[in-house]
């Protein structure tokens, strides 16, 4: 007889592999999935983690501290909502929130290429945004202020050390 087509026939060989190349481009894509839904489950455990903590922090410095981890945690999830790639609408509907609104991370991309200036930059979740901090002109000697400026120099060092990083 004549031997089987897998066997003899170059176009059926190149085919099979055709074949086998899709298979796994289809497992590859699951995978991936699979990993952005775990990527996305995780953060906004993450970000409601964080919310809450926020809430209950007993001390200024802590709080501070708290949002500064949110901001990273705002960063980081700009920097992955740019990056991952896009299943279609109908796939995306699947996934679980971001939990950052789209202002907060339009906010944190906009900032990125903005110089601090020195202020203080939170992607603040509560109400109080538009409300400015007061401050107090006669609060401090000139020794503080030169200690406060830098401070804020070594924080906008700081922060183009690790928007260099990512």
């Amino acid at each position: 007889g004549e031997p089987p087509p897998w066997l003899c026939d170059e176009q059926v060989r190149v085919g099979i592999k055709g074949m086998l190349q899709l298979d796994q481009c289809d497992e590859e894509d699951a995978w991936l999935w699979r990993e952005i839904m775990a990527l996305r489950v995780w953060f906004g455990e993450e970000w409601q983690l964080s919310r809450e903590v926020i809430e209950r922090a007993e001390s200024a410095v802590n709080k501070y501290h708290l949002q500064l981890h949110q901001d990273k945690l705002v960063h980081l999830c700009a920097t992955w909502d740019k990056h991952l790639p896009s299943f279609g609408p109908e796939k995306k509907a699947l996934l679980p929130p971001w939990s950052p609104s789209q202002r907060l991370l339009s906010q944190c991309r906009t900032e990125a290429h903005v110089a601090a200036c020195g202020e203080d930059r939170h992607y603040r979740v509560d109400n109080d945004e538009d409300e400015e901090d007061e401050y107090d002109e006669g609060s401090g000697s000139e020794e503080e202020d030169f200690k406060t400026l830098d401070a804020m120099e070594r924080a906008d060092i700081y922060r183009h050390d690790e928007q260099d990083n990512y």
